[in-house]
């Protein structure tokens, strides 16, 4: 049976799961937009642009308290490994964007942004110290920001490198954590989820097939269950495909748990003996 990781992994499915989870986290203070072209090179699958919507503080601290007016994020699944020709790559479409935006600012008459004002992002499950020495070599000095994150400037703008499995788990985090199951996060991950009732309509489904050991433990944290809001797992299903999803369930348990006798009777008597074979008829037919 194919986990639905495995299901994620195959169908490249991760860029769309991460926005997914992250809008909610930001969209009172930033616009989430994806798929914009980007010049030549097919890159709209890989990037997000953030643009700041409001003048009041963030109440950001962890790893989305360096963003920017405007913010361009590469973002790379847990299945892919950190290039150095990711960085390039992302110079190049970030440099690219920011002209885009600085058009539009002169057809509205508006100054130019200000370099400060627009960061690059590069998003990867880990980030080792080979890497960054080598990144070192490319960009210049790096700074350690905090665990997993780190910063540089490309031309006078931010560049900022984020190893997002070596994070602290938090409400900022989350986003990240979702989509890589690291070893012993998952009480961790599970108290974040349940501490937050306006996100369990977001998180909470999905821990089911991405996080299920903190699906279990945010179970036995909402002692309770009153609280605990009603699954809706057509957004799963939808996303997943119906065939992938039932691959994912133990068809037989739910056989056993709604009862044979309901199953029947919502397919209907006629139907089920139609949907037999002659060999299975005959079998019934003896049996009876």
């Amino acid at each position: 049976m194919t986990s639905s990781g495995e299901t994620f992994r195959r169908a490249r499915q991760w860029h769309p799961l991460f926005v997914y989870f992250f809008r909610p986290v930001v969209y009172n203070y930033y616009e989430v937009s994806t798929n914009m072209p980007v010049g030549d090179v097919p890159r709209e699958a890989d990037v997000v642009l953030l643009r700041r919507t409001t003048p009041d503080p963030v109440p950001f601290h962890g790893v989305w308290s360096r963003l920017t007016q405007w913010n361009i994020l590469e973002f790379k699944g847990p299945t892919v490994s950190a290039r150095l020709s990711h960085l390039d790559q992302l110079v190049e479409v970030g440099l690219g964007i920011n002209r885009s935006l600085d058009t539009a600012r002169r057809r509205q008459r508006l100054a130019a942004m200000s370099l400060s004002e627009v960061s690059f992002w590069y998003l990867v499950s880990h980030l080792g110290r080979r890497f960054l020495r080598q990144a070192s070599q490319r960009l210049g000095a790096i700074e350690t920001l905090a665990p997993g994150m780190w910063q540089s400037q490309v031309l006078g703008r931010p560049l900022v490198l984020v190893s997002y499995a070596d994070l602290p788990i938090d409400v900022e985090s989350l986003p990240l954590h979702m989509l890589v199951q690291r070893s012993g996060s998952a009480t961790a991950l599970a108290r974040v989820v349940a501490a937050r009732p306006d996100l369990w309509e977001v998180y909470i489904p999905w821990l089911l097939g991405l996080q299920p050991q903190a699906w279990q433990e945010v179970q036995d944290m909402a002692r309770n269950r009153s609280r605990m809001p009603t699954i809706d797992l057509a957004p799963i299903i939808e996303f997943m495909g119906f065939e992938k999803f039932i691959e994912q369930v133990d068809l037989e348990r739910v056989i056993e748990q709604v009862g044979l006798e309901r199953v029947i009777e919502q397919v209907g008597l006629e139907r089920f003996v139609a949907s037999l074979t002659p060999a299975q008829r005959q079998e019934l037919k003896q049996r009876l």
